[in-house]
């Protein structure tokens, strides 16, 4: 197949960013070492785990308390 060819690029300045190549699987490794390590109570949250956009916080809102929840309503206290 022929290269391919680059018609134009636009770029907005003030736009939304975007994550890094490999910051998704950096976030995975981040979360297992935390679970290796036992801290599997100690959630990482905030936009640079969901994306900057105002709905995509919204969305990580909501699941991020839901599993909070999950997590608080399945752990034992110590008496």
């Amino acid at each position: 197949a022929p290269a391919p060819k680059t018609v134009g690029v636009r770029v907005w300045p003030r736009a939304i960013p975007q994550f890094n190549l490999g910051h998704l699987d950096q976030l995975e490794t981040a979360k297992g070492a935390l679970a290796q390590a036992g801290w599997d109570n100690l959630l990482l949250g905030g936009n640079y785990v969901s994306g900057v956009a105002l709905g995509k916080c919204v969305e990580y809102g909501y699941e991020f308390a839901a599993d909070i929840a999950k997590r608080v309503s399945t752990t034992k206290v110590a008496a």
